[in-house]
This record gives C-alpha cells, structure tokens and sequence, in this order.
C-alpha cells in the first residue's frame, strides 16, 4: 500500500461479487485499495482499526437489511463517505440511500473500473465538502448566539455606563461590546464633546489653572 491509495472498505457477503469486485480494483491501477467483512458486525471492528477512506456497503447483508443497513454504517461511522452497491432492480433504493446519508449509488455488474474509481473519488471529495458546510454552519450559528448576547435587558450603571456581566462584575461598556461581538473600538471626539473641552480649557486658562 502507498500514502496514495484510496482504502476501501466493501461490506458484501456475497462471494461472487466480492471476487467481482476485487478484479474491479485491480483495473483502478494501484489508486484504490480493497478489504471486505461479510457482516456488519465483523466489518465493524474492521473499519475502526483499518481507517478506510470509503465504504462500499451491499444493502442487503445477513445481520441488516434495507435502509437500516444504512443509518447504522452513517451512525457508527459519521465522518466516513459511503456508496451503496444495489441490484438492478433496487435502484430506487440506492435514490433512498442518497436522501439518508449516502454519497453515491452503484448498479451491482454495471459498472467498470474507472467508473468505480471515479464514484468513489467524486464521493470522498463530496463528502469533504459537506463536512466543511457542516462546520461553516456551526460557526455562523456561534457567531449568532455571540451576538444574541447582546439583546434583552443588560443591568448598566447610569453613571458610568459600566455594563454588569454574568459573573456580576462591573465592566467598561467597550469591554463588554468586545467581548460579546466582533466588534472593536477606535476613540475620538463628537463635535459637543470637542465644544465641552475647549469650554473647559479657556475656562482653566482664564482662572490661571
């Protein structure tokens, strides 16, 4: 095996197809690599210790059927892209098993090598892309509840302004916004707090201060 094999792990208990699928591998040229187990619980254990990139999952097996096959591979394995083999007359299934968590379909006898190759490339690289949607989601959703820390009734001192955080603290009202947002400050001077100080200034110098 090299570091640029694919590993593909097949879940097939039938053994003409598995030997199908081994001489559909060995026409990949060395880019993709083949173990199988015949059952899902002989596959599990398997796959943890293996680290596949790819699972090839017959629908049909002796311990798991149906869509049920399925939604235990994606549960047991979330992070791991799966390509469901059907029969021919199970295609609606495989159009099931996409809506359920699958990156792809096969038509078991229907497909050659560079077919194969190219389903389990196209559906390792959707799968990556999925994962980075995922993760884009959960940091727009953080950045949201940040700033919902900002809205309903913030206990504020009408002295000093000072906000009270949730720890009971009085902080500077920059510090709070800073710490709860993306925001940051820059400091100036409005047009009446530039008239207040040149007031206080002549004033000062007026009276010798």
């Amino acid at each position: 095996m090299t570091a640029d094999q694919i590993k593909v792990y097949l879940v097939e208990d039938d053994p003409d197809f598995i030997l199908l699928a081994r001489e559909l591998f060995s026409g990949c040229a060395g880019e993709a690599l083949l173990r199988s187990g015949g059952t899902l619980a002989a596959a599990g254990p398997e796959i943890e210790r293996w680290k596949p990139d790819l699972i090839l999952l017959d629908l049909m097996l002796p311990d798991s059927r149906g869509l049920d096959t399925l939604r235990s591979v994606c549960s047991r394995f979330p992070s791991l892209p799966v390509v469901v083999m059907t029969s021919v007359s199970d295609k609606l299934l495989g159009e099931e098993a996409i809506a359920e968590g699958a990156q792809d379909y096969l038509v078991k006898g229907r497909c050659d090598s560079q077919t194969l190759l190219r389903t389990i490339k196209y559906s390792i690289e959707r799968k990556k892309l999925l994962e980075e949607k995922e993760l884009l989601i959960a940091k727009l959703r953080a950045a949201l509840a940040e700033v919902k820390q900002l809205s309903g009734l913030l206990p504020i001192c009408f002295g000093c302004k000072k906000i009270k955080d949730k720890d009971g603290k009085w902080v500077k009202l920059e510090t709070y916004i800073i710490g709860h947002s993306e925001a940051e400050f820059t400091h100036g001077l409005c047009e009446e707090c530039v008239g207040k100080y040149c007031k206080d200034m002549e004033s000062g110098i007026k009276n010798g201060k």
